[in-house]
């Protein structure tokens, strides 16, 4: 990828149309064309965000690989969370997947605390019908 604008992009048509057709939109080529070239590594992202300054950020990751067939996947997806209240310290999952199958939690201040090992709140298990998508 040749600018941010570019990755932001890439990662928009990810999130609408899937890893495999947003490889191919807007003459990117293909998966192969968009990674580092050589490279065998997934294509990652990690976004910060934060509604306003009073709210906890949340950050979404997203890795992108290839399937057995060579074709895009969605590797690993996941958001995570700070408690309401809490300014410092590793956030609570509260999605997270892997080729499709994982957890999510119900409600406000529930997730995993992974450090701890600890569930809070009623999680639920997940599984997409494409994990391409």
């Amino acid at each position: 990828m040749s600018t941010l604008a570019d990755a932001f992009g890439f990662l928009a048509d990810c999130l609408e149309k899937g890893a495999e057709v947003a490889s191919d939109l807007n003459g990117r080529g293909g998966y192969e064309k968009i990674i580092s070239q050589g490279s065998k590594e997934s294509i990652e992202f990690e976004i910060y965000y934060r509604e306003t300054s009073n709210e906890p950020p949340i950050t979404y990751e997203l890795s992108i690989g290839v399937d057995k067939y060579d074709r895009p996947v969605i590797e690993k997806e996941r958001l995570r969370q700070r408690r309401e209240n809490e300014r410092y310290g590793r956030p609570m999952s509260f999605l997270f997947l892997e080729y499709g199958k994982g957890f999510a939690f119900k409600g406000n201040n529930s997730g995993l605390l992974e450090e701890e090992n600890q569930e809070i709140g009623e999680k639920v298990d997940v599984e997409l019908a494409d994990p391409r998508q």
